[in-house]
């Protein structure tokens, strides 16, 4: 004798539990379909892609490149009108000091000896330690006085781009007085 009442309370109990158990085992198999419809899979080229970083706009591809842009940057950060936007100068100055920053790594890819090398990252910190001081200043003549302080340190950055751009065929790393840097006597380090 079955009684109509305990097979229906036996069959909700059943139910329950299977409802229960239910999402447990679907949700792998939800999260896999998700996947799949929304692209998410991984291929060894998307992984490559993300693991490359951003190369900013402004980062120069030689180290001629790069010593080239930091006087007229710093005379536009130095000469910019009162109206200027604040926010139009801290980018300004921002990528100067990037640029600077980025000087050793380009002399370390270019063709340039040790000592030169070594003489080119201590000129490019010679400017960071300068930028840094004159963007720390609260007037307009911090910067005016920070060209006039760092134009030797440049100097001896451009005697060094005519060597540093030997291997690099096809760039126009010239030094505006690329006859004298290739004196023995040219280049001399400045303290």
């Amino acid at each position: 004798m079955v009684h109509e009442p305990n097979s229906r309370t036996s069959y909700t109990k059943t139910r329950g539990i299977m409802s229960a158990t239910k999402p447990i085992h679907t949700i792998p198999l939800l999260l896999w379909i998700a996947a799949q419809v929304c692209g998410c899979t991984s291929s060894a080229t998307e992984h490559d892609e993300r693991l490359e970083h951003h190369v900013p706009a402004h980062r120069p591809n030689t180290f001629g490149d790069g010593v080239r842009q930091l006087r007229p940057r710093l005379m536009r950060i130095a000469e910019a009108p009162p109206n200027n936007s604040a926010i139009e100068r801290q980018r300004e100055i921002k990528e100067l000091i990037e640029i600077t920053g980025w000087l050793p790594v380009l002399a370390a890819e270019s063709p340039l000896n040790q000592q030169d090398w070594e003489r080119a990252k201590a000129r490019s910190e010679d400017l960071l330690r300068a930028f840094h001081v004159a963007n720390a200043g609260t007037q307009e003549a911090d910067w005016q006085n920070t060209m006039t302080q760092v134009d030797a340190v440049i100097r001896s950055l451009e005697l060094l781009m005519p060597a540093a751009a030997e291997a690099h065929v096809g760039t126009d790393d010239k030094s505006p007085s690329a006859s004298s840097a290739n004196s023995p006597s040219a280049i001399k380090p400045t303290n």
